[in-house]
């Protein structure tokens, strides 16, 4: 095991370099010549969001749900970082961007750990997730009579919503973790697809 860590260490140096490298050549063009110089704060805050979680494990242990929240609130920054970059502009619509793939994110999280929860426990608790659907559509509904998102937003979380509630009422747990993650990453890119449709749609 001690032999494989430089190893496994070498290859997350030669990864992170390769991102790196990719991100400063994409990064580029975007400051010198489309002046986007709010790429830089932009990304500063999802990276002092995330990043501490992601690295240290130690945090991962402590924190747990908290920390994959943190984690999702710093990712979910790339919506509004990616309007900027193809606008120059940063206004209230492209903060709202934000709020989408943050809720989809935290549903997807007590999602999974209630699944867990049922696997161990073979009973039906509901952990945060009720209070989640409740939040969650909350804020789609604010949003949209206010004008921050488009309506189709709702259509966007109407799948993983069904995907909940059927296993409230199934009390379905995880059998296969692999086959959960290949679910939910399925979630997640339909999910992708209607909000942009949402968006297109506005």
């Amino acid at each position: 095991m001690a032999s494989r860590r430089p190893s496994q260490r070498r290859a997350h140096l030669a990864w992170a370099g390769l991102y790196a490298t990719v991100a400063l050549l994409a990064l580029a063009p975007l400051l010198l010549y489309y002046n986007r110089w709010g790429l830089i704060p932009l990304g500063a805050l999802g990276a002092a969001i995330a990043l501490p979680v992601l690295l240290s494990r130690r945090l991962r242990c402590r924190w747990r749900a908290q920390g994959e929240l943190l984690v999702v609130a710093g990712l979910s920054l790339l919506a509004p970082t990616a309007y900027y970059a193809a606008t120059g502009d940063f206004d209230a619509q492209a903060a709202a961007l934000w709020l989408p793939p943050a809720l989809y994110g935290a549903g997807s999280i007590f999602y999974v750990r209630m699944l867990f929860e049922h696997r161990r426990s073979g009973a039906a608790t509901q952990g945060a997730i009720v209070p989640y659907l409740a939040v969650a559509w909350g804020v789609i509904g604010v949003g949209a009579l206010s004008g921050l998102l488009p309506p189709l937003t709702a259509v966007a979380f109407l799948p993983g919503t069904l995907k909940i509630v059927l296993a409230l009422a199934r009390r379905t747990a995880v059998d296969n973790v692999r086959r959960t993650g290949i679910v939910e990453v399925a979630h997640a890119g339909l999910f992708a697809a209607l909000l942009v449709v949402a968006f297109a749609f506005e």
